[in-house]
């Protein structure tokens, strides 16, 4: 089946300030043997979600900005092996690494630092809800709901004698319950 899409822009000659999303899919997978003359339905999904993608200009050289989704994204049918051997159908459950939340809001500056460099920094957050690896949604295999911290900065120098160079930094801080990571890359 294909998936039916819902978009909406604001009409103007400036950038879009933003885009609303929707979609629904329902999808089957067939499989067919080489000794018979018919097949068979192994798996049924319904997937309808929701995102929504606002910006905005803030001042010279900046801008804010972000999205969140919404994912319903369950099978309707599929008989699958767990762990164990275990088989069951797993109607009801969510699709693998199907989070129904998701989410970033993000700033941005963009400048001149004198005449012959041009800057950018970001800073963002991201976030996620609980994504499961198998189709029975065992809780033993799922990543559970999380967020993440980031700044970024880039320059560029102009371009001189056909060579350009670029600095890039980023710093990223996950939070995740009990632990922290942080990832520092230059």
């Amino acid at each position: 089946a294909r998936p039916k899409f819902f978009a909406a822009r604001p009409s103007s000659r400036e950038r879009p300030v933003g885009r609303v999303m929707s979609f629904a899919q329902h999808g089957r997978r067939t499989m067919t043997s080489s000794d018979q003359p018919f097949s068979v339905v192994v798996a049924a999904a319904t997937i309808r979600g929701l995102e929504v993608e606002p910006s905005s200009r803030i001042g010279a050289g900046l801008e804010a900005g972000g999205h969140l989704a919404w994912l319903d994204a369950t099978y309707d049918r599929y008989i699958a092996v767990g762990t164990g051997g275990v088989t069951g159908d797993a109607a009801g459950k969510r699709l693998n690494n199907a989070p129904e939340w998701s989410g970033r809001l993000w700033l941005e500056w963009t400048g001149n630092l004198g005449r012959a460099t041009r800057m950018t920094l970001t800073a963002d957050a991201t976030a996620q809800s609980t994504v499961f690896y198998t189709p029975f949604n065992d809780t033993i295999q799922r990543q559970g709901p999380y967020g993440q911290l980031g700044a970024e900065a880039n320059s560029a120098p102009a371009i001189v004698g056909g060579l350009s160079t670029c600095t890039h930094g980023t710093l990223r801080t996950r939070t995740t319950s009990p632990r922290r990571l942080a990832l520092l890359r230059w």
